[in-house]
């Protein structure tokens, strides 16, 4: 199982931050910085040594895990895309 990327920062599309412009106009980037910075990132890591400590302790279940972090990381990310999505088109009708 490869969950090299879960801990890994990636620089964020331009659309992307376009659309956290719109979500928050005035610049008021606590939350946001959470969400990218150096929390997420230790989050991450601690949710990538958990998941890898699990598999040690249950190898039988390997695939079970596999499944369910990524119906999760997909949930997550649909979350988001509904998000910027609702923004998106409310900047754009006002």
């Amino acid at each position: 199982m490869d969950f090299g990327a879960v801990g890994a920062a990636a620089p964020l599309p331009a659309s992307v931050m376009q659309s956290v412009r719109l979500v928050n106009p005035l610049g008021n980037w606590r939350s946001w910085e959470m969400l990218i910075g150096e929390v997420d990132i230790q989050h991450r890591l601690s949710l990538r040594a958990a998941i890898d400590e699990e598999i040690r302790k249950s190898p039988e279940c390997e695939q079970e895990i596999r499944i369910g972090y990524e119906r999760s990381k997909a949930a997550w990310d649909d979350f988001w895309t509904n998000i910027f999505e609702a923004e998106t088109e409310a900047a754009l009708a006002a």
